[in-house]
């Protein structure tokens, strides 16, 4: 039977197998019995709080105890009721299976009260590690609705290591040896280095001597103790306690640009080639592998020393908004710069002039005159000395000149004085005008001509990162070590011995230290960055401690 009313008049049909009947001005003094419409409980695309898309909450993964979730869901009624209760239901995972954790009253988004047309209520919150799923439920006092549940994950971030510089081992093949492989860093003989020379092709770019050199691992021990062992053993406990799903180490090529490193990194079973450009680049594509397998939905990145160069280098060049990384910059939560040289130090200057501080095992595996060789073509050494930044903030000098240094025709204009600028040190890395060239290089106590293009190379990518600061929504944390005897220059002298000539190749030295530093890195540049968290470590004491 269908009625239609007006007050207590009414036209009433029947329907009687078939056949319909109506009768019109029927009087009736009947109640009509008004059904109650439930409520509906759903979710918008984006939500006008600017929170929620789609599933009523923000984003499924979060970092423990830190990330805010937001929760939204839109209650509406046709007969404009007002909600006796929205609630949010979250259960988290306990021995296998889904138990409850908390309810919640929602508050209402806003002091609009159109029921009918969908009224938004919100809740947010922590939550410790762990997985969970949330629910919502609604009642407008006659009918009750609830939605299925949605599951979410609260943790800690998957970690990348980007380690130092000759950090990573470099590989070749070898097929008649026994092993059909060649370790060429770290060398066990020196000729295993000369395999790794560089040199200038005809363009101007710097080309392996090899090109079947590749790289797999980090180098947790060797021949002068622990390198990364310790850090390894407390990421692969991390793992094994269940606090983060997975660490990776990220080796590369250290003896290459930043720029090549990036764009090469081709991986074959286990190895690691960046001696070729590839469109799905080894680095970054494990960067994003470990965010989207994170607890987060980000990663944390962890370097040491050039490391931390190289990240700053890579996380500048996506800010631009057309390159195809850009969004990247939302998948990081934190950097940590252990000891990086951020604006260089001075011990790269030492190494590339004259081999110091490079050789291993008193020279047997590796002497002065070829590491400096090594170093003279290689990128990734140039990009280790003080910048134009540098020189701003450290106001010590680089290079000193006794007075009897002015006994060396070649120093005669420099003598008693010293360079503590950009231009100066650039200038002497040159050969000081001309003074000495290339040729007048025969030994290590003769400074090293340093080569133009790299050094231009190293000044653009300084002029790059030195003032470099996160545009993403992540933290940027610099550790640096202090208490060992770093050096922070090198002072110059003639020979003081009756048997020397005043030549260069008499030439004395000395370096010059400081206890602001780590042995490497001069305490300002490790902490260059103004708006990151600094830490500190006193090296001595801790190792004294640590007997």
């Amino acid at each position: 039977m269908a009625v239609e009313s007006a007050e207590n008049i009414a036209r009433v049909t029947f329907h009687d197998g078939g056949n319909t009947y109506t009768v019109d001005d029927f009087m009736f003094s009947a109640e009509i019995e008004v059904k109650n419409q439930p409520p509906t409980l759903s979710f918008a695309e984006t939500s006008p709080d600017g929170l929620s898309e789609n599933d009523g909450i923000q984003d499924n993964k979060g970092t423990a105890n830190k990330t805010l979730f937001n929760f939204d869901v839109i209650y509406t009624d046709q007969d404009n009721d007002a909600p006796l209760s929205v609630k949010l239901v979250v259960q988290k995972v306990n021995q296998g299976a889904f138990e409850n954790y908390f309810s919640s009253e929602m508050l209402p988004f806003g002091p609009q009260t159109d029921y009918a047309n969908g009224k938004i209520y919100t809740f947010e919150r922590m939550f410790p590690k762990g997985d969970y799923r949330y629910g919502f439920k609604a009642s407008d006092g006659v009918s009750d609705v609830h939605t299925s549940f949605t599951e979410f994950t609260v943790g800690y971030s998957n970690v990348a290591f980007l380690p130092g510089f000759q950090a990573s081992r470099l590989y070749r093949p070898d097929l008649d040896g026994l092993d059909n492989e060649d370790q060429l860093w770290e060398p066990t003989w020196e000729q295993d280095v000369k395999q790794l020379f560089l040199h200038e092709g005809e363009q101007g770019n710097i080309i392996s001597n090899d090109q079947e050199i590749y790289t797999r691992d980090i180098i947790k021990k060797h021949i002068l103790g622990n390198i990364y062992e310790q850090f390894s053993v407390s990421m692969d406990n991390m793992v094994e306690a269940g606090t983060i799903h997975e660490w990776e180490s990220l080796p590369y090529d250290w003896r290459l640009a930043f720029n090549d490193i990036l764009k090469s990194g081709v991986k074959t079973g286990q190895n690691i080639s960046y001696l070729n450009p590839t469109p799905s680049p080894y680095i970054i594509q494990e960067l994003r592998r470990l965010a989207e397998n994170s607890d987060t939905g980000k990663v944390t990145i962890v370097t040491h020393s050039n490391g931390g160069l190289l990240a700053k280098y890579f996380l500048a060049s996506i800010e631009d908004i057309n390159n195809p990384n850009h969004d990247f910059l939302e998948k990081i939560d934190v950097m940590i710069m252990v000891a990086a040289p951020q604006a260089g130090t001075p011990k790269a200057i030492s190494g590339l002039l004259h081999g110091d501080e490079q050789n291993l095992a008193l020279g047997i595996l590796l002497d002065k005159e070829t590491a400096r060789d090594f170093a003279e073509f290689m990128p990734g050494a140039y990009n280790l000395l003080p910048s134009d930044a540098y020189f701003r903030t450290v106001f010590d000098p680089v290079f000193s000149f006794t007075d009897e240094a002015g006994n060396i025709p070649e120093f005669k204009d420099i003598a008693g004085k010293t360079i503590n600028s950009y231009e100066g040190m650039l200038d002497f890395l040159r050969g000081h005008g001309g003074a000495w060239d290339k040729s007048d290089v025969t030994e290590t106590d003769v400074p090293n001509v340093l080569n133009d293009v790299l050094l231009a190379q190293s000044r653009n990518i300084h002029q790059m990162i030195d003032d470099w600061e996160p545009k993403g929504n992540f933290k940027v944390i610099q550790l640096a070590g202090w208490g060992l005897k770093t050096i922070k220059g090198i002072e110059y002298d003639d020979c003081d011995a009756w048997f020397c000539s005043d030549t260069l190749e008499h030439l004395d030295r000395e370096p010059i230290l400081t206890h602001v530093g780590d042995e490497t890195v001069v305490m300002p540049s490790a902490l260059f960055m103004e708006n990151a968290e600094r830490y500190y470590v006193n090296i001595r004491d801790n190792n004294a401690w640590r007997g």
